[in-house]
């Protein structure tokens, strides 16, 4: 196995946990900024690597290892970005909830003691 496929499982590996905790009820956004800190010095690693070697000129066998872990790199990152997408519109909409339901509170207290003193 050469440094290219090594790299791609790694970045495959933390792809997934990406994805893992993103798909998690309450994820942690410190450590998915951790991963996708580290996934970058990956990928950053994998186009050092790239520069310095031609692949076509590997095995076909090599060739067919890498065209199948880079699919399954693409696969990956489509799933964090509709991941992060539908993480960032339930969050927004919570947050539209958490608006309406303070500003409720907010008029039900107006109501609940009105201001009587041009009485």
């Amino acid at each position: 196995m050469n440094s290219i496929e090594q790299q791609l499982i790694q970045l495959n590996d933390i792809s997934l946990e990406i994805v893992n905790e993103l798909g998690k009820e309450e994820s942690s956004v410190e450590y998915i900024n951790r991963q996708m800190d580290l996934r970058e010095r990956y990928i950053n690693e994998l186009e050092k690597l790239s520069e310095k070697r031609v692949i076509a000129q590997d095995s076909e066998s090599n060739q067919d290892s890498i065209k199948a872990l880079f699919d399954t790199f693409a696969n990956l990152s489509e799933n964090i970005r509709e991941s992060l997408h539908e993480t960032l519109y339930n969050n927004q909409e919570k947050l539209k909830d958490a608006t309406r339901h303070r500003e409720a509170e907010d008029r039900y207290q107006i109501l609940k003691t009105p201001d009587i003193s041009y009485f």
